[in-house]
């Protein structure tokens, strides 16, 4: 029996990145319990904040894979594809 597609590690960064993954979730998870736990913490992120993060961060999403595409197209034309 094959192992599922989904569960197969051969090849991939998963397998050198998870203790980072490991530590996000577990930082993640005790500042989502200390707000649960603790309401007087004031945690609290104004909603602008959040809208103004969604927009720098897809900005920079979208750079980056526009300076990809640069750099494919490049590689392609120097290879002699065009």
């Amino acid at each position: 029996m094959r192992t599922p597609l989904m569960l197969r590690f051969e090849g991939t960064v998963i397998i050198e990145i998870w203790w980072h993954l490991l530590i996000v979730v577990i930082y993640t998870g005790a500042i989502a319990y200390f707000h649960a736990t603790i309401p007087s913490l004031g945690l609290d992120i104004p909603d602008s904040l959040i809208s103004i993060l969604g927009v720098v961060i897809g900005l920079l999403l979208v750079f980056r894979t526009d300076t990809a595409y640069d750099r494919y197209g490049t590689k392609d034309s120097e290879n002699g594809s065009d």
